[in-house]
């Protein structure tokens, strides 16, 4: 990779790193990580 290029890494966040919920997430706030979500997705 080009020192001008970045990297991109695309998840499915439903149920795959967050809590499901019955609604859609509009505010990071709301936002909630599984457990180790972050750790492994290496953030």
């Amino acid at each position: 990779m080009k020192s001008n290029e970045r990297g991109a890494v695309f998840l499915d966040r439903d149920g795959t790193i967050n809590d499901g919920s019955d609604y859609y997430v509009l505010d990071y706030a709301d936002f909630r990580f599984l457990p180790g979500a972050l750790r492994r997705s290496g953030a």
